[in-house]
């Protein structure tokens, strides 16, 4: 845990190790922000909250509740059994809140799912991600609670599991349940999500989805989000994954910044493609043409052209080029984005052979060939058919 204590102290960290039953799970390369968590407020469209031990989710789920109480927000406690449920009441009743004046005016419901106290009764898996809104008591229950009277906002907790499908899937579909059952309402759920249901990749998945997910560690609850990347590195970012091949250079031609497809195409490496001139990379029959299209960029902005490319060892790459000005740097600048167009030119050519073989056969047939429209007027013919 040393490592993640180092990155956290950092603010941010390239490498997060969350021990679970045993297994360290490891998000690495992704950078990762994280923020102290704020128990007195809630997102508008709820919070995703990971726990190792039933006590830190006990302990968030208080706070949870109690902020709600003290906003006048109705607030239902789900918890596993009676013995839980007396637990949860304890716990809220070490506030300053009057806790069984809140249940007497129905805004605070702790709800168990177990309907009895009895250890034969065996608690049903699904019951940890979802619980069946038309059928048994706690259910009823919930329902019943949930329209009665009026109210601006419902705070509950609800646990979500895997059970066969992504984490990412199953609280989507616990979404869209409370949706449907709460359509006119204004919810703030708390989804509780068990460590050790989750991966790595899930992590960043839940966070990529939108969701607000906190974690606890040195004793906070802390607020997991990935970290904004500034619009340049977005951009650099878009150009490096790009498939085509990408040139970056000044309006004299000096190039900037080429992506790997750039640096493969005109095989230089990126050290040796910074600072060539875009004249380096052309045949020259088009080096001529250089001047003309930046002319022709300053007054239209973009200009798309086809052109022999050269490598480096002297070969020439056909390429359709889309020429755009952009800003970079502070300083005006040609975006290049050249596309291999070879294997078109090559279909071009065996079109244009076909119809040059087709063209000699009709013209050198010895019988007279001609095509007719359907009203008899003739469209074509050879020679022959004239003679």
């Amino acid at each position: 845990m040393q490592k993640f204590k180092r990155y956290f102290a950092l603010g941010k960290f390239r490498e997060l190790s969350l021990s679970a039953s045993g297994r360290v799970l490891n998000i690495q390369k992704r950078k990762v922000k994280s923020e102290f968590c704020f128990c007195s407020s809630i997102p508008a469209n709820g919070l995703a909250a990971v726990y190792k031990y039933p006590e830190e989710k006990m302990e968030l789920t208080a706070a949870y509740i109690k902020a709600g109480l003290e906003q006048n927000e109705r607030c239902i406690w789900l918890v596993p059994d009676f013995q839980s449920a007396e637990k949860a009441k304890n716990l809220l009743s070490n506030s300053d809140l009057d806790i069984e004046n809140r249940i007497e005016k129905s805004r605070l419901k702790i709800i168990p799912l177990k309907e009895k106290d009895d250890p034969s009764i065996k608690q049903t898996e699904t019951s940890r991600i979802y619980f069946d809104w038309k059928a048994g008591n706690p259910q009823k229950e919930i329902i019943k609670f949930i329209h009665a009277g009026n109210w601006r906002y419902l705070r509950i907790n609800l646990e979500v599991g895997a059970f066969g499908k992504s984490i990412t899937t199953s609280l989507k579909e616990l979404r869209c349940v409370l949706a449907e059952n709460m359509p006119e309402k204004k919810i703030r759920p708390l989804f509780m999500i068990k460590e050790e249901d989750l991966s790595a990749e899930e992590v960043f998945n839940l966070i990529e989805a939108g969701e607000k997910l906190v974690i606890k560690r040195e004793g906070k609850w802390k607020f997991l989000k990935i970290k904004q990347e500034s619009p340049d590195k977005k951009f650099k970012t878009l150009i490096e994954n790009s498939g085509d091949s990408i040139l970056i250079h000044d309006m004299n031609g000096k190039v900037l910044e080429a992506n790997h497809v750039a640096c493969e195409t005109f095989g230089y490496t990126r050290s040796k493609m910074i600072g060539k001139h875009i004249k380096d990379l052309r045949t020259s029959i088009h080096l001529i043409e250089f001047g003309q299209q930046i002319e022709k960029l300053k007054q239209t902005g973009y200009f798309t052209f086809e052109m022999d490319s050269l490598r480096r060892d002297g070969t020439v790459i056909p390429q359709e080029v889309n020429n755009r000005l952009i800003e970079y740097d502070g300083e005006t600048a040609v975006l290049s984005i050249g596309r291999d167009i070879s294997k078109r030119r090559q279909t071009e050519k065996a079109l244009r052979d076909s119809e040059r073989k087709y063209r000699m056969l009709f013209e050198e047939f010895p019988g007279g060939i001609a095509q007719f429209d359907k009203y008899g007027t003739i469209i074509v013919c050879n020679e022959n058919f004239v003679k």
